[in-house]
């Protein structure tokens, strides 16, 4: 069964309901379905597969989880989602060092020593807690009902954080990520464009 972008004009709730019940009686009746669409939030909620198109090429494909965190591409981290890119500097094979101190890999990294990179982290990958002492500051909040998206200052770097927590703005809080496996890409030239996003997935 092919669809091509069948949701235009429903609301989230309408959109998200019918694609679970649709998905739900394709599986029963073994039906392979393909769906065309350039929403990324329709192809994470009904794909089981995602296969990423930009300019008729497959850029990559695999399962939205994959995809999501693990994007072998920055134009595929920007076209799923916020993404907040972090400019660091290789230590070693296994270090790094960003605005929050040095960090330490598990695995090898593949940037020889001095490389500078950007270190994608997702807004959800972060973890704040108050702290009168905290180096970070909340700017401002946008609530969107089942979590909060805060822009945060720390060492004059604004980044984007999505959590459940409630602070006000203005607040000073502790910033912390989980650095075991980091998506490091090349760090951009200052005046280098960005990438058009891609037209369909």
């Amino acid at each position: 069964l092919l669809l091509d972008a069948p949701f235009p004009a429903m609301d989230s709730q309408q959109r998200d309901r019918l694609i679970a019940e649709i998905r739900d009686l394709l599986k029963q009746r073994q039906v392979a379905a393909i769906l065309a669409t350039a929403s990324r939030e329709e192809a994470f909620a009904w794909s089981d597969h995602v296969v990423l198109l930009q300019e008729g090429k497959v850029v990559q494909q695999g399962n939205p989880y994959e995809l999501y965190y693990r994007p072998s591409q920055r134009v595929v981290a920007d076209f799923l989602g916020t993404a907040n890119y972090l400019p660091v500097t290789i230590l070693s094979e296994h270090q790094w060092q960003s605005c929050m101190g040095d960090h330490h890999a598990s695995y090898r990294l593949n940037f020889p020593a001095g490389t500078q990179c950007d270190w994608l982290v997702r807004p959800q990958e972060i973890a704040l807690a108050l702290d009168a002492e905290g180096t970070a500051l909340i700017e401002d909040r946008l609530f969107m009902g089942t979590s909060n998206y805060y822009r945060v200052r720390l060492n004059g770097a604004l980044i984007t954080v999505q959590t459940s927590n409630w602070f006000e703005p203005g607040q000073q809080v502790r910033i912390s990520i989980k650095p075991d496996q980091p998506i490091l890409f090349p760090a951009l030239p200052a005046t280098e464009l960005e990438t058009p996003p891609p037209a369909s997935s």
